[in-house]
């Protein structure tokens, strides 16, 4: 897994397009921006279909402020791209530490 995110990492327009799908699939209602409800669904449904410990409502808010670089209370798509970049390159370092 972390030398796939390794490859798309490396290939701007590849990362590019893997973040718009994600991007559009959490902009429900097609605005253009993720809102705090549709954020929220999204960090569910992404803890949800990977097994992960389902985040509180804090976290969750706490998680979109950190995101919410301009801090208008919403995410737009620039914004989203440097979060899954981010959540990109911790995966990549999970991975090789628990190879070691």
């Amino acid at each position: 897994m972390d030398s796939y995110l390794k490859i798309v990492l490396a290939d701007e327009n590849c990362f590019t397009a893997i973040a718009k799908a994600v991007f559009n699939r959490a902009d429900e209602d097609k605005s253009k921006f993720i809102d705090p409800d549709e954020f929220r669904k999204m960090m569910l449904g992404i803890t949800q279909e990977y097994n992960l410990p389902t985040p509180t409502d804090k976290t969750i808010i706490e998680t979109m402020k950190k995101v919410d670089l301009d801090k208008n209370g919403t995410i737009e798509f620039d914004e989203f791209k440097e979060f899954l970049r981010n959540i990109f390159q911790q995966a990549i370092i999970e991975a090789e530490e628990e190879k070691q």
